[in-house]
């Protein structure tokens, strides 16, 4: 983390961060001015850390060109609903979990994560170009899909590990902040779980 913005914001992605995964002084400023607490299982966001973290995406909304974040949004819109799908085939084959005994069909699966890949990788481009914060997203799913790619599958939807699923997810949330949308709404137009 490079700023208190980027902590912030990852903070309010994630909901908690676990001890030793952050940044202890930079933690520990945002809990002494109340902005995080600590708790059993690691850090959160105060109500008034949260407000300034959605303050974060209203301030680079502000500064960047509209029209170029709805482009970039409609774009990751195209490659969000193949996605979807290809994370709900290496969870499920045929109506039930998939055991992942069969890597031939989940080499199928994970092959089809390329032309996505390959697509998300110019939108990133365009997005940190628009919005520079958001540089943070193109090294980290590279070391994802290089993990996942070595033959270390929680790499695509480990909840525990920064995923691929983990971070489509968290990039979906930036997009709707950035552009003005909210999750309610996408959700209600089919675009967000």
């Amino acid at each position: 983390m490079s700023t208190t913005a980027d902590l912030l914001v990852l903070l309010r992605l994630k909901g908690l961060a676990r001890t030793g995964t952050v940044d202890d002084g930079a933690i520990a400023a945002l809990v002494a001015d109340g902005r995080a607490e600590a708790t059993r299982l690691g850090y959160r966001l105060t109500p008034a850390g949260r407000t300034e973290a959605d303050l974060v995406w209203v301030g680079e909304r502000a500064r960047a060109d509209a029209g170029r974040l709805a482009e970039i949004y409609r774009r990751f819109e195209a490659i969000n609903a193949p996605f979807k799908a290809l994370v709900a085939d290496w969870q499920l084959r045929a109506g039930s979990p998939n055991d992942h005994s069969d890597q031939a069909y989940d080499s199928a699966v994970l092959a089809r994560l390329d032309p996505l890949a390959a697509a998300l990788d110019a939108i990133l481009v365009d997005l940190t170009a628009a919005v520079p914060r958001m540089s943070r997203y193109s090294p980290a799913f590279t070391a994802a899909r290089a993990a996942l790619a070595a033959g270390q599958t929680r790499w695509f939807s480990g909840p525990m590990v920064d995923s691929v699923h983990t971070l489509w997810f968290e990039l979906h949330e930036e997009l709707i902040h950035l552009t003005g949308r909210t999750r309610a709404g996408e959700a209600a137009a089919g675009r967000a779980a």
